[in-house]
């Protein structure tokens, strides 16, 4: 709450005496609102292909080209694989007669909204959303050389420029960004990805003087489905987290200066935990160990595996303000869906190298990853014994 009530100080909407949280107004909104002028609003679409190498970006050595300096990690190259992203931008902010006395129109009080009881009186600022969809299919080749290898891959190449046509003067410069890191037990290569619906009217509303009042409704309806991970080797340890960032910036005019406001969204962000799990069955469940696979049911089948690759998937969102060089996040969910994404279990196919289903692989074909029947080696051994006996 510091660094929030240091932004709005220095942004002249907010003196540190006043820091504390005035109360929510009881006013009723439509009351209130229907005095009040239309909010300014600025969209745009975007429709974005990328099917190439991403990363590293084009550039002389370590440095991208272009306006942006970034420094590339060494052994870390990305491909788009069919990527895109298409949708529309609506964003739009306002208050009770600080800076205009602005009310939200007919984006900024969808069905979504409105169960929320969101206080449109306080600085507000909210970014809504329509048709949005993404396919992010990552092919990526790795050494573990660094900590951590990150990667900011400005889809557009430079950011474009938006007019807002309320305020003549006042642009929002746009760049849309993947965005992410990857850590990885070993040099691979290897694929994974997500194809995302954002139902229509997902609305991030930020409260920007009462960070405990920020709402997100819509995107906890947001349909994700995990494309198949491949890897060219097996017992692989990997962390992986990559994220659609569209990135807002403008410069507005206050106190006789103009102040810079940044506005980053993760919308949204999507991760896997990869991990190596030991005689456990085709759900990566181990016997005896009931959290091995916590969004797996029990086991289905009697056959045991001497080693899988299990995959953790997690969807979530953030999104992060700025003013000039303080940032503040005040939103980040990490699990914000309400279908939580299934585990999924892969066997190595050692002639193929590529994963498959567990069993897909023939149980004579000598791989030292065949099944076998669960607790019963055994009572086999028992029985042969008995037969062989009985002819002595």
């Amino acid at each position: 709450m510091q660094t929030l009530t240091a932004i709005c100080a220095l942004a002249g909407l907010l003196t540190v005496a006043s820091a504390a949280p005035s109360p929510v107004s009881t006013t009723a909104p439509g009351a209130s609102l229907a005095k009040r002028k239309p909010a300014p609003e600025g969209d745009t679409q975007v429709n974005i292909t990328l099917d190439a190498q991403v990363w590293p970006p084009p550039g002389n050595g370590s440095v991208a080209s272009g306006i942006f300096d970034q420094d590339i990690p060494e052994n870390f190259k990305v491909l788009c694989k069919g990527c895109f992203v298409r949708g529309t931008f609506i964003f739009s902010a306002g208050d009770e007669g600080v800076l205009g006395d602005w009310t939200p129109s007919e984006n900024f009080t969808n069905a979504f909204v409105n169960k929320t009881n969101f206080n449109f009186e306080d600085h507000w600022v909210g970014v809504s959303m329509r048709d949005f969809s993404a396919h992010i299919e990552l092919e990526v080749d790795i050494t573990p050389t660094n900590t951590s290898n990150e990667l900011s891959v400005h889809m557009l190449g430079k950011p474009v420029v938006i007019a807002i046509p309320l305020l003549p003067g006042l642009d929002i410069i746009f760049d849309p960004q993947l965005h992410g890191w990857v850590n990885v037990s070993k040099e691979l290569s290897f694929t994974y990805g997500m194809d995302i619906e954002v139902p229509d009217g997902s609305t991030p509303l930020l409260a920007a003087l009462h960070p405990d009042r920020n709402v997100a409704p819509g995107f906890n309806e947001t349909k994700v489905t995990p494309l198949p991970f491949q890897s060219n080797v097996d017992d692989i340890e990997l962390d992986l987290e990559i994220a659609f960032r569209p990135h807002f910036e403008l410069e507005v005019p206050v106190a006789g200066r103009r102040i810079t406001f940044g506005v980053e969204a993760d919308l949204p962000k999507f991760g896997v935990h990869v991990s190596q799990v030991h005689n456990a069955d085709a759900k990566c469940t181990v016997p005896g160990n009931v959290t091995a696979a916590s969004n797996t049911t029990s086991a289905s089948s009697d056959l045991l595996f001497p080693q899988l690759t299990k995959l953790e998937p997690y969807v979530g969102m953030a999104l992060t303000l700025s003013v000039e060089t303080l940032a503040y996040t005040p939103l980040d969910f990490e699990h914000p869906l309400q279908n939580a994404l299934p585990v999924n279990c892969l066997e190595y196919d050692p002639k193929g190298k590529v994963l498959v289903a567990p069993g897909s692989l023939e149980a004579d074909n000598g791989s030292k990853n065949a099944a076998h029947p669960r607790g019963k080696s055994s009572v086999l051994l028992v029985i042969l014994s008995l037969s062989a006996g009985l002819f002595i």
